[in-house]
C-alpha cells in the first residue's frame, strides 16, 4: 500500500503557505516557531542495528553494526579497521566494521555495519551468555521513568510469539548510565539523565530508553501503545468493489461489500476502487481484516449517517449487563503489575477482551454518585464505575488471570474492583485510505484489539470517529476536519478515545475545525497522542469560547501522555466532571487559535493550559513552548491585552474577572489557568458538576510544570526540586519515528535557541488546506 502521506500530498489543490505568526520563516532565537518541511512514513524504528556472538563474557560498545566472539580473553577496539583476537589475553585496535574477540570476559568497542537505525556514544555494564535465536523482538518497558538508583527489569518479548525471548546480551549504552545483569536487570545511576539499554541477539539489537530523574514513577506509567510490531502490511486482496459497477454512487453498494466483507480470510484485504461509493446502512467489520480504499481522496463514502462498525455498537448507559463473566478482584491489582487475582476466573481463556473497573470513591470528582448517563459501568446498585481499563487476557492459571500490558493505576478490592469479560473481540482489523464524506460518524469501533484507521479522511461529519473498550488502537496519517456544525452537547467531536479504552496511539494526524477536536472520553490509561496538528476547536452556541483542541471530557481518563503536538489550546475541562493525572511533555501550545475566522472572535477562555475542577491534579507538563511574541486579545471587550503567565486565585483578582455576554472570568490570554473558578463560563446548564468546588488549592501544588518555555516570561521555568533538566526525548519512543524524515526530533525545543522546527502534520495540513 502507498504511504498515505504521498496519496494525500499528490491529491492536494492548493499550495502551501507560509504564516509568519507561527514562524515557518527562517528562525530566529527570539521567534522560531512552526516551521515547514517533509516526512514520511511511520513506526518508532527502534531496531538499531544486527549482530550475533556466542561465548560468555560481557560486552559493550557504541554504533551498529556486527560483534562477535569467541575463545576465551578480552578485545577492545575503536576507530577504524577490524580487531579481532584469539586465545586467552586481550586484542586492541580500531575498527568501523566488525569486532570480534575471543575469550570468557569483555569486549568494549565502537562498530557500524548493517542496521535499520542507529546509536552513538560509549557503553557499560554487562551481560553473558549466547545471543538469543530470535528474528524480531522488543523490549519492555521501552521508556521506564525511573528515580536515581531505582531498578527496572527489562525483558525481550518476541512480536511473533509473545513469548520471552531468553539469551540476550544486555548492555548500557553511556558511560555512568547504570548497570544491568545478564537477565535484564537494570539500575539507575545516582545522575538523572536519559539512559539507553541496549539487547543483543544473534540476529538483532534493540534499544530502550531510562528517563531517571525527571518524577515519581507514580504519576506516570508504562507508555507502550498502538498495534503490537505496527500496522501489517496486508498483500493478498481477497475481493475488489469496483465504484464504477455501482453507478459511482448513483445505486447503493452497501450490500456488495457487506458481502465481500463477510467473505475475507482474517489477513486479507477487501479493496475499494477508486470512485464513489453509497452505503445505505454501516458496513460491519468484526473480524481482521482491512478494508482498504486507494487513498489520496480516491475513494469516497457517502449516503450513511454512520459509515463503518468495527466490532460492534457501543453499549448504551449500563454496560454491567453487556459485559459477561464478572468476578470480583480478591486482592488489589497493583499499578505497574500484570497480574488480578479473582474470585473465580473459569470462564476465561487466553485471548479475551476484558474490562477491570471499580467504583467510585472520593478521589474521584464529581463524589460518588449514580450517573448513569456517562456510559460507564453501572452496578446494579447505581454506583459508577468511572475509572477502568481494557486488557487482554494473557494467561489463566487457577483463580489468576495474567494480562498482555500492565496495569496503570491501582485497583482495590475496597472500591469493590471488577473483572468482566466483553461479549466479543474484532482483532487486528483496519480501514485504510477511505474518504468518509458527511457522516455521522465515520468509524465506530467496540470491543477492537490491535485495530487501525490509517490514511483516511473524514469531511464534514456531525459526531466523531471513536474507539468504546477498546485496546492498542493506532489512529495514524489521517485528516479528520470540518464538523456538519460547531455546538457542544455530544456531536461535533472529531475524533474521541470513549471509555476504558487503553494503550492506544493517535499520531501524525490532522484534526482540524470541531467543537472539540480531539477528547479523552473516561479513557482507561495507557494511550497517547502524538506529534498531531490539531486545532480549530469551536462553540457556534457562544462564538466568542476557544475551546481547547486535547480535552478530557467525562470521567474519569488517567495516566494518559499527550507528546509533540500543535495546538492553539489544551485542557483537562471539569464538565461532567474531572481526569486524573496525565502528562504534558514537548507540545507547541499557541494560547490563541489562529485562524482569522476564530482569532478575530474567540476572546473568553483563552489559555495554553487550562485545569479546572477535578481536571488536573498531580498532573505533568514538561518542556513545552507555550504563547507567542507579543500575545495579547485580538477580539471582544480588552483587545490588546498583554498575556499573562498564570491566575494566582480561584475569581484571579491580579486580572480581575469581567462579565460579558452572561460569562464570568478572565478575558485575557493566560499561559496557565488553573483551578474551578479560573475558568470563564461557569458551568452549562447539563454539567454534573455545578456547584463551583474551591479547586486552586487542589490543583495548583499537584500540577508539576518544569521546563517550559513560555513568551509572556521569555524564560524556561524549571522546578526546583526535579533533578533531570535536560527534557527526555519523548515517553514512548526510543528513536526518530521515521515520518519526520531528516527533519529533526524532537521538534520542540524549549531549552534551545530554536524553540520549533518541523512538525510533519502540519506541512501536510498548510498544503492540503480545506
Amino acid at each position: 500500500m502507498e504511504n498515505p502521506r504521498n496519496l494525500f500530498l499528490a491529491a492536494a489543490v492548493v499550495a502551501a503557505s507560509c504564516t509568519p505568526a507561527l514562524g515557518c520563516s527562517s528562525p530566529s532565537p527570539a521567534t522560531a516557531d512552526v516551521q515547514t518541511g517533509a516526512g514520511a512514513g511511520t513506526g518508532p524504528g527502534s531496531i538499531v542495528g544486527t549482530g550475533s556472538g556466542s561465548g560468555s563474557g560481557s560486552s559493550s560498545g557504541s554504533g551498529s553494526g556486527t560483534v562477535s566472539g569467541s575463545g576465551s580473553g578480552s578485545s577492545t577496539g575503536s576507530g577504524s579497521g577490524t580487531v579481532s583476537g584469539s586465545g586467552s589475553g586481550s586484542s586492541t585496535g580500531s575498527g568501523s566494521g566488525t569486532v570480534s574477540g575471543s575469550g570468557s570476559g569483555s569486549s568494549t568497542g565502537s562498530s557500524s555495519g548493517s542496521s535499520s537505525g542507529s546509536s552513538s556514544g560509549s557503553s557499560s555494564g554487562s551481560s553473558s551468555g549466547t545471543p538469543g535465536q530470535v528474528a524480531a523482538f522488543k523490549i519492555t518497558p521501552r521508556v521506564p521513568v525511573l528515580l536515581p538508583g531505582q531498578s527496572v527489569a527489562f525483558a525481550g518479548i518476541a512480536l511473533d510469539s509473545g513469548a520471552v525471548v531468553q539469551g540476550l546480551a544486555w548492555s548500557v549504552t553511556e558511560s555512568g548510565g547504570g548497570t544491568i545483569d545478564a537477565s535484564g536487570h537494570y539500575t539507575a545511576p545516582a545522575t538523572a539523565g536519559t539512559y539507553h539499554v541496549v539487547a543483543t541477539s544473534s540476529s538483532s539489537s534493540v534499544r530502550a530508553a531510562a528517563v531517571v530523574g525527571l518524577v515519581d514513577p507514580s504519576r506516570v506509567t508504562r507508555w507502550e501503545p498502538g498495534v503490537d510490531g505496527g500496522i501489517p502490511t496486508r498483500t493478498t486482496v481477497c475481493a475488489t468493489v469496483n465504484a464504477s459497477d455501482y453507478g459511482n454512487g448513483s445505486t447503493d453498494s452497501t450490500q456488495a461489500v457487506q458481502t465481500a466483507v463477510n467473505g475475507c480470510p482474517e489477513g486479507q484485504v477487501v479493496a475499494l476502487s477508486a470512485g464513489t461509493f453509497l452505503w445505505g446502512n454501516p458496513i460491519v467489520v468484526n473480524k481482521g481484516i482491512s478494508l482498504r480504499g486507494a487513498g489520496g481522496g480516491q475513494t469516497i463514502i457517502k449516503g450513511s449517517s454512520l459509515y463503518v462498525l468495527m466490532g460492534g455498537w457501543p453499549p448504551q448507559h449500563v454496560i454491567y449487563s453487556t459485559m459477561t463473566a464478572h468476578t470480583l478482584l480478591t486482592t488489589d491489582g497493583s499499578k505497574g503489575t500484570s497480574s488480578l487475582q479473582v474470585a473465580d476466573a473459569s470462564a476465561y481463556a487466553p485471548g479475551d477482551l476484558a474490562l477491570v473497573s471499580m467504583r467510585d470513591d472520593a478521589t474521584v470528582m464529581p463524589p460518588p454518585s449514580t450517573g448513569g448517563d456517562f456510559l460507564l459501568w453501572i452496578d446494579p446498585d447505581g454506583t459508577r464505575h468511572s475509572r477502568g481499563q481494557t486488557v487482554k487476557i494473557a494467561a489463566v492459571s487457577g483463580n489468576t488471570l495474567t494480562i498482555d500490558g500492565v496495569l496503570h493505576m491501582d485497583f482495590t478490592t475496597a472500591n469493590a474492583a471488577v473483572v468482566a469479560r466483553a461479549p466479543a473481540v474484532t482483532r487486528r482489523a483496519g480501514i485504510e485510505g477511505i474518504r468518509f464524506v458527511n457522516p455521522n460518524s465515520a468509524v465506530t469501533a467496540t470491543f477492537c484489539d490491535e485495530c487501525w484507521i490509517t490514511g483516511s479522511e473524514s469531511d464534514t461529519s456531525s459526531s466523531p470517529t471513536s474507539f468504546w473498550l477498546s485496546r492498542r488502537a493506532e489512529v495514524r496519517e489521517n485528516d479528520f476536519h470540518n464538523a456538519t456544525g460547531y455546538s457542544q452537547g455530544g456531536g461535533s467531536y472529531g475524533l474521541t478515545l470513549d471509555p476504558y479504552t487503553t494503550d492506544s496511539l493517535v499520531e501524525d494526524n490532522i484534526i482540524y475545525f470541531f467543537n472539540k477536536p480531539f477528547l479523552f472520553r473516561a479513557a482507561g490509561g495507557g494511550n497517547v497522542v502524538a506529534y498531531n496538528y490539531i486545532d480549530g476547536a469551536q462553540d457556534s452556541a457562544a462564538a466568542y469560547w476557544m475551546e481547547p483542541d486535547i480535552d478530557s471530557h467525562m470521567v474519569y481518563s488517567y495516566m494518559e501522555l499527550v507528546e509533540g503536538n500543535l495546538c492553539g489550546s489544551i485542557g483537562l475541562a471539569n464538565t461532567w466532571g474531572g481526569a486524573g493525572p496525565l502528562t504534558y511533555l514537548r507540545n507547541r501550545v499557541l494560547g490563541q487559535h489562529q485562524d482569522p475566522a476564530l482569532i478575530n472572535v474567540q476572546w473568553g477562555s483563552q489559555a495554553a493550559f487550562t485545569l479546572n475542577a477535578g481536571g488536573g491534579a498531580y498532573s505533568n507538563i514538561f518542556g513545552n513552548v507555550l504563547g507567542l511574541p507579543g500575545l495579547a486579545s485580538t477580539a471582544g471587550p480588552y483587545v490588546g491585552t498583554p498575556a499573562y503567565y498564570e491566575n494566582v486565585s480561584e475569581n484571579d483578582p491580579v486580572n480581575p474577572p469581567r462579565t460579558a455576554g452572561g460569562y464570568i472570568g478572565s478575558q485575557y490570554v493566560a499561559m496557565f489557568r488553573l483551578g474551578n473558578e479560573s475558568m470563564p463560563g461557569g458551568y452549562s446548564t447539563f454539567d454534573v458538576n455545578e456547584t463551583p468546588y474551591p479547586t486552586l488549592a487542589k490543583v495548583a501544588p499537584t500540577v508539576l510544570r518544569h521546563g517550559n518555555f513560555d513568551y509572556v516570561t521569555s524564560s524556561v521555568i524549571d522546578d526546583p526540586t526535579v533533578a533531570l533538566t535536560t527534557m527526555p526525548p519523548s515517553l514512548y519512543l526510543v528513536d526518530p519515528p521515521a515520518f519526520f524524515g531528516t527533519n529533526p526530533w524532537p521538534w520542540v525545543d524549549p531549552a534551545g535557541a530554536t524553540k520549533t522546527a518541523t512538525l510533519p502534520a502540519k506541512v501536510l495540513f498548510d498544503t492540503i488546506k480545506h
